[in-house]
């Protein structure tokens, strides 16, 4: 399936001038970010990252054990929270 038909699917066709048809609920938003951020080739603080991680090696590496083996949980099963812990203690810490 091509992206644009993906995405007629999912928002639906719609000319500029109207509205969209479905608008995403919060919690849509919530894990499109989180997605977005697994997908991205760049970590937080600025460095490369690899696909499907959430921090760079540098990063990654800089956390409590705790912290790390959180940040293997899935979507929706605590990764979000893992996400925030580490970020919050890079930033205190780290950044």
């Amino acid at each position: 399936m091509k992206y644009s038909e993906y995405r007629t699917r999912f928002l639906g066709s719609r000319n500029k001038d109207q509205p969209r048809q479905h608008e995403m609920s919060p919690t849509q938003k919530d894990m499109l970010f989180y997605t977005q951020g697994l997908i991205s080739l760049e970590c937080l603080c600025g460095r490369e990252k690899l696909k499907g991680n959430a921090l760079c090696r540098q990063c990654f590496k800089a956390l409590p054990d705790e912290m790390q083996k959180a940040l293997y949980r899935k979507l929706g099963h605590g990764y979000e929270e893992a996400l925030d812990d580490a970020v919050k203690w890079l930033q205190k810490n780290r950044w």
